[in-house]
């Protein structure tokens, strides 16, 4: 892989998340701003967006837009561990900009004075009417072991049936993962998700919890993946997912 094409998946890594960031994100704002509680619609919005961009990007990146999808596939020897460092560090700054974009077009004023950051409203945090922190980790966990262990199935193995159509059902699950999670932390499933509104709220209450169990969870599919044979597939420094 030529330097050119390094850097090219590294920017569609960027611009992926970016996008991804300012419409799921955009979607629980809007939504929001509306008086509307739709986890419906907030769950189609950041499902139906990695469908797209995974499609999108794979053929370049192999579409990640995820650390945690990132280092599950670094842990089956999919991705080279430098290549896996600017992936991170490039979602990590797409997701800080999609939110930083999220703010500046986002007009409060005169919708809702009292918010006076509207990124702040999509920040992952604990519903303690829902959940104890310990169940939101293990929530998290759960449904970043379900994400990881899908893109496994479809994208990775190599006796997965999907082809090109992994995406739909990679999208489909991240859908999931939002219908059970929201009302317990939003649901993040994607370090880069939770740290971009972070930084751009400044709010970093219950961010330790998105930064670990995704994480954690991916990389126990990842170990249920080896078991399974996904590592017999032939490495390359990206896996192709479109």
């Amino acid at each position: 892989m030529g330097n050119a094409t390094k850097i090219r998946n590294i920017a569609a890594e960027f611009i992926a998340t970016l996008l991804f960031v300012f419409v799921s994100c955009g979607s629980g704002i809007a939504f929001t701003f509306k008086g509307i509680d739709n986890y419906l619609g907030i769950a189609l919005a950041f499902g139906l967006s990695i469908t797209v961009l995974a499609y999108a990007i794979g053929h370049h990146s192999g579409g990640h837009i995820n650390p945690m999808v990132t280092v599950g596939l670094l842990a089956l020897g999919k991705v080279e561990p430098l290549m896996a460092v600017f992936y991170i560090i490039a979602q990590c700054l797409g997701s800080i900009c999609g939110s930083a974009l999220l703010l500046g077009v986002s007009v409060t004023q005169t919708i809702m004075p009292e918010i006076t950051n509207p990124v702040g409203i999509v920040v992952n945090r604990v519903n303690q009417d829902v959940t104890s922190v310990f169940g939101a980790w293990i929530i998290e966990f759960i449904l970043s072991f379900l994400l990881m262990y899908v893109i496994i199935e479809t994208a990775v193995s190599p006796r997965a049936g999907a082809g090109v159509n992994a995406p739909i059902a990679i999208g489909f699950s991240v859908f999931m993962a939002h219908i059970v999670c929201i009302p317990f932390t939003g649901t993040s499933i994607n370090p880069a998700r939770s740290l971009g509104p972070a930084i751009v709220a400044n709010d970093y209450t219950d961010l330790w919890i998105f930064l670990t169990a995704p994480f954690a969870g991916g990389l126990v599919a990842a170990g249920v993946g080896m078991g399974m044979g996904a590592t017999k597939a032939v490495k390359d420094e990206s896996i192709e997912m479109a």
